[in-house]
């Protein structure tokens, strides 16, 4: 973890943990959906079992709604919309599961 970085709260982890599920959606996991949570596993201060859970999302679908379920804080709630908009635009196909 860089320094000034502070952890990973379990709202906002529940919050990731969301977003990797959300890339399931439409059955089909992208190149471009793979580099774009890649590119957040580098950029998060992440733990090494963070990393390992989120990774093991990217492999296996996990139920969208129950995860989001799991994000206390509202602020995480609103993140999570702007980073499901980018991963779902990421590809350049919302396809109708997505949009759902």
């Amino acid at each position: 973890m860089e320094a000034g970085n502070l952890p990973i709260s379990p709202s906002a982890f529940a919050m990731w943990r969301t977003v990797f599920a959300l890339a399931h959606a439409d059955e089909v996991v992208t190149p471009e959906e793979k580099s774009f949570l890649e590119a957040v596993l580098q950029r998060e201060p992440f733990s090494d079992a963070q990393k390992a859970a989120l990774r093991a999302g990217l492999k296996t679908p996990h139920d969208i709604a129950a995860l989001f379920e799991q994000i206390t804080d509202q602020e995480d709630r609103t993140r999570f919309f702007y980073h499901a908009r980018q991963l779902v635009w990421c590809d350049g196909d919302f396809g109708a599961q997505e949009q759902e």
